[in-house]
């Protein structure tokens, strides 16, 4: 029997290699892939959930990083309830880079910020202080400058990977975004999107093969 859901359209944003599709996998399979693809374009899942008594679709998009491909990402923002905006803890440039991915956001979301979910993500922190780039003070920095909370967490020990979501889902539930339908899915039916995904063949107006890079954690 078809049952009404709320959908939601989430982004999950940042540089290159920071671990968006690790954390992507770790969310809707419970599975860590210690090598992973670097994404190329844009490729999605499907995660089916109940919150507060709401059951919920969440479109979760993963974007490529690099820069040759964020003309690419911009025609997706359009639609977004809630974004997900990652850096690296290990990586400072990564971390400098989120202000211009929020620039990003305000000039391509096409509605206000206060009517999008967003939250920030400090990835990769179970790795030993000794690797550590963005430190306390660098958090508290920028919590304070753009009010905007950063959460800490690992894809790779399955550390606040969870609780960023549902803090997202929360404030998605909160604004009162989202999109009504009726769909027939179960909840564990965690299917990909059937979306066109760039897969840069060689000739391709990108250009090269595709090579094979870490995105730990």
């Amino acid at each position: 029997m078809s049952k009404e859901m709320i959908t939601y359209k989430i982004l999950i944003l940042g540089d290159s290699t920071v671990g968006k599709t690790a954390f992507i996998v770790r969310f809707c399979e419970g599975r860590f892939e210690e090598d992973s693809l670097t994404t190329i374009g844009l490729d999605s899942k499907v995660k089916f959930i109940s919150r507060q008594e709401k059951k919920i679709q969440l479109q979760i998009w993963d974007t490529a990083g690099q820069e040759r491909f964020r003309s690419l990402s911009k025609n997706y923002y359009k639609g977004a309830d809630g974004i997900l905006l990652m850096y690296d803890i290990s990586n400072y440039e990564s971390f400098k880079h989120i202000k211009n991915w929020i620039t990003d956001i305000k000039n391509n979301i096409g509605v206000p910020m206060e009517k999008l979910a967003l939250i920030v993500i400090g990835n990769k922190s179970d790795l030993p202080d000794d690797k550590r780039k963005v430190d306390k003070n660098d958090i508290e920095t920028f919590q304070n400058t753009h009010g905007l909370k950063i959460i800490e967490a690992s894809a790779k020990i399955d550390k606040n990977v969870n609780e960023s979501m549902i803090a997202l889902i929360d404030k998605m539930i909160e604004l009162g975004v989202g999109k009504i339908k009726k769909g027939d899915e179960d909840e564990d039916d965690n299917r990909k999107l059937s979306i066109k995904k760039n897969t840069k063949k060689k000739g391709d107006c990108c250009g090269g093969g595709d090579k094979k890079k870490k995105e730990n954690n």
